[in-house]
């Protein structure tokens, strides 16, 4: 038997405060519902994948990552899963109403860079849009035109003052990640640093059993094992 959701008992919403309203002269007080955080859990799930292995996020770290965090020009170091927690707890607050976004360098080629079947173009631009928009420095496959359209997208939210965060899993593999481009440096020195192995951790956060990196790496080791 499926658990319910302790905030709101299964009904996917929660009463958060009481709207006065009047009708035929008679005044009433009904209760303001808003989506449970379960429910835009499911939501965040469906429409990022990468994101739905990582366990709902806490009201209280939900907080905390808002506080701590804003929507400033941040660089992420060190595990994958404590980014994923904080981007999917970041989200949480406020994704029914803003735009938020989070895409692997490849995925900006793959999405971005190819003609729609109606014969449209989907370009880098169309990434301005996001109120934050958070990239993953682990493309595996190279790309020719991958630095070309990763810097692109940094340098124009940076030009119009978009939040952009940037996650690799050390300084050192960032230089050599395939998404990088010199062109990126003075860009990057105006970025916040944050090292994610100092935080002090999440009261909600539970490592997934298989990171990205390891999934990688494996796939590579079979690869090379024919």
């Amino acid at each position: 038997m499926e658990e319910k959701c302790k905030y709101c008992k299964g009904t996917g919403f929660i009463n958060t405060d009481f709207v006065e309203t009047v009708t035929a002269g008679h005044r009433a007080m009904y209760p303001h519902t808003e989506p449970c955080l379960c429910r835009i859990n499911i939501s965040i799930n469906k429409k990022f994948g990468i994101l739905s292995p990582v366990n709902q996020p806490l009201p209280s770290d939900i907080e905390r990552i808002h506080k701590t965090f804003k929507q400033n020009d941040i660089l992420f170091f060190g595990p994958e899963d404590v980014f994923l927690y904080i981007v999917k707890a970041y989200f949480m607050k406020g994704f029914m109403c803003r735009n938020y976004m989070l895409l692997e360098g490849g995925t900006i080629v793959e999405q971005y860079n190819v003609p729609e079947p109606k014969g449209e173009w989907l370009t880098t631009s169309h990434l301005n849009q996001y109120d934050l928009l958070a990239i993953l420095f682990t493309t595996s496959a190279r790309y020719t035109s991958l630095k070309d359209c990763v810097s692109e997208v940094i340098k124009n939210r940076n030009r119009l003052a978009k939040p952009t965060w940037v996650f690799c899993y050390n300084a050192v593999m960032l230089k050599e990640a395939h998404e990088y481009s010199d062109s990126l440096a003075p860009y990057f020195e105006t970025y916040k640093n944050v090292d994610l192995s100092t935080l002090k951790k999440f009261a909600g956060y539970t490592p997934r059993k298989t990171s990205m990196l390891n999934t990688e790496k494996a796939m590579n080791d079979a690869i090379a094992q024919g």
